[in-house]
Order: C-alpha cells, then structure tokens, then sequence
C-alpha cells in the first residue's frame, strides 16, 4: 500500500553527498563529511518509519493469504493511533521565559532572544520531532545583520547527522543538508569554523563561504527523548510494540473493507432448478441480473410437480472483524497510556466518567513534567550558546545557571485556583502578589510582567493617599483640641 503523496521522506545518502572537490576542503574535512553520511545513513531509517507512522502514510504489507496483491493496492486503510503518545505532550511543553538565581520574574534578555527567533511556535516543533523520531536539533548562529540577536532555528533529524565527544552529549562536528532556491546545499559545523556547500551542475559540493568564529565548540544542540545511558540519541514514543499493533489493526480494516464489497450484497440458492428456467420466451439465457430481479420469484412446476427451494444465505455479519479491531485498540491504548475513548471505542450507555479523564491527564502531567526536566537541560544550552554570540564566544558569569520557566502542564481554571491561593495568602505562606502565586494562578509570564508595571504605577498614587491619611490625622487632635478649650471657655463665662 503506498503511503500518502503529502509527505515523502527526504533523501539522505552517500549517493547523494558526492566526492567533494581536494581543491576547496582539506582531507581531514572530507572525512568528517563522509564519516557524518555513513552515520546518517545508520540512524536514518529509524525515524523516516516513526515519522511515517506519526503521519499515518506508512506502507502496510499485505499478508497476501485472503487477500490478493492488486486489490490490496487499492485500498487505504490506515489508523492515527500513533499521534496518541505524542500530541498531548506537545500541547504540554511550552518554554514561558527563563529565570537566573535570585531573580523574581522571567530574565528580558533571554526572552528577547528567544521572542526575536520565534521559538513560541518552533519549540513545538522540536518538541514533535522529539517525541515522534526520538531526537530534535536546534542550531544557533549569527543574526542576520550586525547587532541583530543570534538565530535559533529547529532542525530535523532526518536532514542532521552529528558526531559527538566520548560523553555522547557535546557536538565535536555536525553536518546539516538542505534546499535553497531548488539548489542543494549543506553546512558543516566544526569548533572554529562553519563551511557553507553548495551542489553545483556536476553534483559536485563547492565551498560557497567560511565564518570563523573561533569559538572552541560547535553550536548544534540535541533534544532526545527518552534516552538511555548507552543510546543517547533517545526513542520515539511510537514504539514497535505499538505499530505491530498498528499494523495489525489496519490489516483487519482492510478485511473489512473487502468483506463488506464482497459478501454485502444478499446470496440466494436454489436447488433444484433446470437451465430452462434461466431462459426467456425465445430460449435465449436471461443477463444474471434479469433473472435475479424477475425470473427466480416465478419459478413453475416440473412436470413431476416438484418446486425448486429458495434458500437464502446467511448475510454478512461486519462485527467479525469491529470485535478483532476494538481488541487491537484496547491494546494500543495501554502501550499509548491512553483512554480508549480516545481511539474510538465507546460503549453505548457508559461515557467516560470524569474520574478517567482526571486520572488521565493526571499521568500525563507527571509525564510532561519529568520531560521538562529531561527537555531543559538542551534549551538552557541553546540560550547559553546564544549568549557566547553576543560576547564573542564568553558566557557572562549571571548565566552560567538558567531555569526554565514552563508553563504548568494542568489546564486549571482560575476559579478553581483563587479559593486554595486565597488561603495560602490569608494564612500568610505565600505573598499575593509574587509572581510565583502569580504563576500559579495561571497567568502567563507577559501577563505575570504587565501586572508589575500595573502595580509600579499604582505606587505613587498610593503614597499619596497614605500621606494624605497621615496628614489629615496629625491635623484632627489639634482641631480636638481647639473646640475643647473653646467650650470650656464658654462655660466659664457663663
């Protein structure tokens, strides 16, 4: 079964990085490019399937026992069951800010940088490419014109190959491919200089220009998910166990869909007929279809006075394979830890209670906080990466420690906040308006920072009135005291 026309995997192999010319780059050079092919070339396959199973425009291989190869091909019967353990996680990564030690609120000049590259809407990128092929890249390089921030982009995997130091976590070289104006082209990143290729007529590479930067370290991060100590370049959360299932139930869609075109149209037998009663007037054979509509209902007598029997077959029962396929999403519903519901399956008269749904996204936010955990350790090194540009390659001492300021993963309305908030602050544990009760209330870091100037400019009025009450009670004894005497006066008189 071919897989959907909008997304093709993108080529990537020694055939198509060819010889590069001696002329433009030293030896040592071209064997990092072809060392960082064969390596691309070995974690690539991997991820084209996870990315095509995300996509559902997977190719699922026909058994070839009930059903044969031509008619197999015509059918598409594909399930999105592989979206379940990745989307809900990218709705619940999302970078807010970043904090220094001993700062109140989220640090401006990191989210200068991380607003001017646009990252509110590539972070999710990553994040999917994260999840769905076990790794995502982010580059840093310079701005586009003198003065400008550093650009952070996201990269795929499919289009990234990297060679990394004995830790497995610092980038020693890094080859990067892609297309401009229908040309391809490819940049490799080493610790003191970035080389920008270009593919010419002859499928040659020729250098099209060097930035030194001089830096000691080559600016490619990675972000894998689910990564082990002797894998580092993570797994996907489509494991094999889920698309053997996967396969398995579309498998059995296509069952259906065959059955249901062969065996949906009612059979009818009769025994006991001649050939003459498939005849008309002129003994001509009657077409198949006239004879099942007219001929079979009008049936005479043999001349023994026998009547052929009708009998009509058992009809099509489609549950033969809905039961199979509700199995098979049962199953995928526990490896995607997720409610059945959410792959289709509901049961007449017994919706989902919101006990489930609670217990659901209640595993999913532990899930999504240890991936922030796991997920800030790349993005703190992406911003610090970003600093050494604005400072010639040093990191200003106040950012050697950078927190991540994520967005909490529960969506919590406010009127579900404010009565446990109201407590905390009424009993004195936390001050009202800290930006972290803030935080906690729901509100996001540019509200969090419109909210200070909102109270920075409400100061001054303040004051005022305080020194006005003050005033205005230092002035009332005298006055008191002023009518006393008066009275008192005008008592003696009298």
């Amino acid at each position: 079964m071919a897989g959907f026309t909008d997304w093709t995997p993108p080529r990537f192999s020694p055939t198509d990085i060819p010889t590069l010319p001696s002329v433009t780059l030293s030896e040592s050079e071209r064997q990092t490019i072809g060392y960082l092919q064969m390596k691309c070339t070995g974690d690539r396959p991997n991820a084209e399937l996870t990315k095509a199973y995300y996509r559902a425009a997977q190719t699922i291989d026909n058994l070839r026992i009930a059903i044969p190869d031509e008619l197999a091909s015509r059918l598409r019967t594909l399930v999105g069951w592989a979206r379940i353990p990745v989307d809900p996680y990218v709705e619940r990564l999302h970078v807010e800010g970043f904090r220094l030690p001993g700062e109140t609120d989220v640090n401006a000049t990191l989210g200068d940088i991380w607003s001017a590259s646009g990252m509110d809407a590539e972070f999710p990128l990553a994040t999917k490419d994260a999840l769905s092929m076990g790794r995502g890249f982010f580059l840093v390089g310079s701005g586009a014109e003198k003065g400008d921030p550093p650009r952070i982009t996201v990269e795929s995997p499919l289009s990234m190959a990297v060679q990394w130091d004995v830790t497995g976590r610092r980038a020693k070289a890094a080859l990067q491919t892609y297309t401009e104006d229908e040309q391809s082209r490819a940049a490799l990143y080493l610790p003191d200089r970035t080389l920008f290729l270009a593919q010419n007529e002859r499928r040659e590479w020729e250098l099209v220009d060097v930035d030194p930067h001089n830096f000691g370290y080559v600016p490619v991060h990675r972000m894998a998910n689910d990564e082990d100590s002797d894998h580092r370049n993570g797994y996907s959360e489509i494991t094999p166990s889920l698309i053997s299932i996967i396969d398995a139930a579309c498998r059995r869609l296509m069952g259906l869909e065959v059955a249901s075109e062969l065996y949906s149209v009612p059979r009818e037998l009769i025994l006991g007929a001649s050939a003459e009663d498939f005849e008309d007037a002129n003994g001509n054979a009657r077409k198949a279809w006239d004879a099942y509509v007219t001929k079979l209902r009008i049936l005479e007598r043999d001349e023994e006075g026998n009547v052929p029997s009708f009998v009509q077959a058992t009809a099509y029962d489609p549950a033969t394979f809905t039961r199979v396929i509700e199995m098979y999403a049962s199953q995928a519903a526990g490896e995607a830890r997720a409610l059945p519901q959410e792959l289709g399956l509901y049961t007449d008269g017994n919706p989902i209670s919101i006990e489930s749904l609670n217990a659901m996204d209640t595993m999913r936010n532990r899930r999504a906080l240890l991936k922030q955990r796991t997920f800030g350790v790349p993005v703190v090194e992406v911003m610090q990466t970003s600093l050494r540009f604005l400072n010639n390659g040093n990191l200003p001492p106040e950012f050697r420690r950078i927190a991540v300021d994520w967005m909490p993963p529960e969506l919590a309305s406010l009127a579900q906040l404010a009565d446990p908030l109201s407590k905390l602050i009424g009993v004195g544990s936390i001050p009202a308006t800290s930006d972290v009760t803030l935080k906690r209330a729901s509100f996001s870091a540019v509200e969090r920072a419109q909210l200070e100037k909102d109270r920075g400019e409400q100061v001054p009025s303040a004051i005022v009135e305080a020194l006005q009450n003050a005033a205005a009670s230092t002035r009332q004894p005298a006055q008191t005291q002023q009518v006393n005497s008066g009275d008192s006066g005008a008592g003696s008189i009298g």
